[in-house]
């Protein structure tokens, strides 16, 4: 079952990640969390291009990944991350604009 981070029961769970944003069309994504991310999964949308979903597997802590948007509208781009916690069985979401 997929749940938004905001939902009261997982409201005390901080995200765990982190974008930096050193460059506008290449935002690194860090998982500052203390445990390992499971079944993680990109999905890009808005803007010019088709919908995109790039799978990125298990994220270890402070393991980063750069996402490129050179191709988007950064100004109606939506970046969704999603991922299964160590020993949860919920598949939990989190977005940002790009």
């Amino acid at each position: 079952m997929l749940h938004l981070i905001d939902h009261p029961a997982l409201a005390s769970r901080p995200v765990p990640w982190m974008v930096d944003r050193l460059y506008d069309t290449h935002p690194v994504v860090t998982n500052v969390s203390a445990e390992p991310l499971d079944f993680v999964r990109v999905l890009i949308t808005g803007g010019r291009c088709a919908p995109g979903m790039t799978h990125w597997g298990q994220m270890l802590p402070g393991e980063s990944a750069e996402l490129c948007l050179c191709e988007h509208d950064l100004d109606r781009t939506l970046v969704t991350l999603t991922w299964f916690q160590a020993g949860g069985g919920d598949e939990l979401f989190w977005h940002f604009r790009a």
